[in-house]
């Protein structure tokens, strides 16, 4: 509609014996991306950068299925 983009991307880490991947996501206006096909950071609105992990670390580190059923009906 206003001609803005919606970004993402992503970086491949092998940690722990697992998969990571960083992920950043966002908002830029297309004049901000520069000749190199770049765009600073600066200039990304609505930026969420966050970690999400694939693999047995990660998988040992989710809650059960108990604890997301007493979590579901008592959240506190």
């Amino acid at each position: 509609e206003n001609g803005n983009l919606v970004i993402e991307g992503r970086r491949q880490l092998a940690m722990n014996a697992e998969d990571q991947f960083l992920v950043i996501r966002g908002v830029i206006r297309p004049e901000d991306i520069t000749s190199d096909n770049l765009v600073s950071s600066q200039y990304i609105a609505d930026a969420q950068i966050y970690y999400v992990g694939e693999g047995v670390v990660s998988d040992k580190l989710k809650p059960g299925w108990l604890t997301r059923v007493v979590d579901w009906f008592w959240p506190f």
